[in-house]
């Protein structure tokens, strides 16, 4: 009896090893998913008293497009091929009225889900009023100003700005491959310390020399946030954007641990889509927000500048571009010096060449002006200022097999709009 006893507290001890953990976190929720905020500890955001409300579109005036799909030829509303995927939400809002606004898989109006890396550009936003604020002095300050036990780490974190963060050109080693429970970004994700994995952090480049998308880069950001304002990422969040923006939900953002508390400043923030659709709107108004200035018109403009050399990639926010066409058919030439010499010949000052996936192939994008910020199940907020427009999508999994069709037509929803 006593040999039983003892073999049952030692495999409840090694299943509750097991679910602690960070590996076997890892295994146990393998990738991300829009629901964990739920097993994670996380901080509220409180709205204010006086909530913001778009214009609601007259019913003769509803918005659902039809588009024919490229597979089968088949032509189906924009409805339709929402209720296809695995979307949860989608908003869109031109001149401040709602010209569509639907949730699927049960989700409602004021549900929350996790946006992921859509959090890095509200980070970013942050990071904006805090330098407006004072709290930071410049995008030039070093991360050791604000988190000096990083000097004894390494000494390319004494080179390492807050711009270097903001652009993605830290200069890290770290596997951004979510697909494995041993890569860095798992122990990010669920780890139980943010700060220890950016301490264990080795650089490969210098500081500010390549580019590379990099989670971890926004999680040093928060951090930075936290230090120089004295106050949680939350706190400053709630008082900074939730409350001035005439939120309507309370949110939340996910944290390392109960005990640390440090916000996961990449990618755990949990909120509505219309709420998310009054920070598009912040930038749409160059940082205004019902005639206040909440964020420097500068910062607006750093951020959503196109930047090619950087993958159209400015300050944690996607700057807009489009795949050149003429007379509505792509042009791909052989080799990048063949495309960069085409792009030269048509004129144009500002532009990037990129290879097609799998393909022997290479295209030319070009700006266009409108800027996003994305998640990884393309959780998107698509922001088009020559159209006034607002698309806000939040959903399960990126859905190539049917929004793949969708995001192709993302940019022409914008245009279209009619209101």
């Amino acid at each position: 009896m006593r040999r039983y006893q003892a073999k049952i507290i030692l495999i409840s001890i090694t299943v509750i090893t097991f679910a602690s953990c960070t590996l076997c976190r890892g295994i146990r929720y393998w990738d991300a998913d829009i629901d964990d905020h739920k097993i994670f500890h996380n901080d509220t955001i409180k709205c204010g008293d006086n909530k913001f409300h778009f214009h609601r579109a007259e019913s003769d005036m509803i918005y659902n497009p039809s588009i024919t799909l490229r597979k089968d030829s088949v032509k189906i509303t924009l409805d339709s091929l929402m209720k296809r995927s695995s979307t949860i939400a989608l908003v869109i809002i031109k001149n401040d009225t709602v010209l569509f606004e639907n949730y699927y898989r049960g989700y409602k109006r004021g549900d929350v889900s996790t946006i992921f890396s859509m959090t890095k550009s509200v980070t970013s936003t942050l990071i904006g009023i805090a330098i407006d604020q004072g709290y930071i002095t410049s995008v030039h300050d070093t991360v050791t100003k604000y988190i000096p036990e990083l000097k004894k780490r390494d000494p390319n974190f004494s080179k390492l700005t807050i711009e270097h963060l903001l652009n993605m050109r830290t200069g890290f080693k770290f596997n951004e491959n979510r697909m494995s429970p041993f890569a860095k970004i798992a122990k990010l994700h669920y780890g139980t310390n943010i700060l220890g994995v950016v301490k264990s952090m080795k650089f490969e480049h210098e500081p500010g020399t390549v580019h590379e998308y990099q989670s971890i880069s926004t999680a040093v950001l928060g951090i930075v946030l936290e230090r120089a304002t004295k106050t949680s990422y939350a706190k400053y969040l709630e008082q900074n954007l939730w409350i001035p923006l005439g939120m309507e939900h309370n949110a939340s953002i996910s944290v390392d641990s109960k005990r640390k508390g440090v916000a996961k400043a990449y990618g755990g923030l949990n909120a509505a889509a219309i709420d998310l659709a009054k920070i598009g709107r912040l930038y749409l108004n160059s940082g205004k927000f019902n005639g206040k200035q909440i964020l420097s018109e500068d910062w607006v403009k750093r951020c959503t500048k196109s930047y090619p050399e950087n993958d159209w990639y400015k300050y944690q926010w996607y700057n807009g571009y489009k795949t050149y066409a003429d007379s509505s058919r792509y042009i791909y030439k052989p080799d990048s010096i063949s495309a960069v010499n085409y792009a030269k010949q048509k004129g144009f000052k500002t532009f990037s060449v990129y290879k097609r996936w799998k393909e022997e192939k290479w295209g030319i994008s070009i700006p266009e002006n409108n800027f996003q910020a994305v998640g990884i199940m393309k959780q998107m907020m698509h922001v088009d200022k020559d159209n006034n427009v607002i698309v806000v999508r939040l959903g399960y999994s990126s859905d190539y097999g049917v929004l793949g069709e969708y995001f192709g037509f993302l940019r022409s929803l914008a245009m279209n709009a009619h209101q």
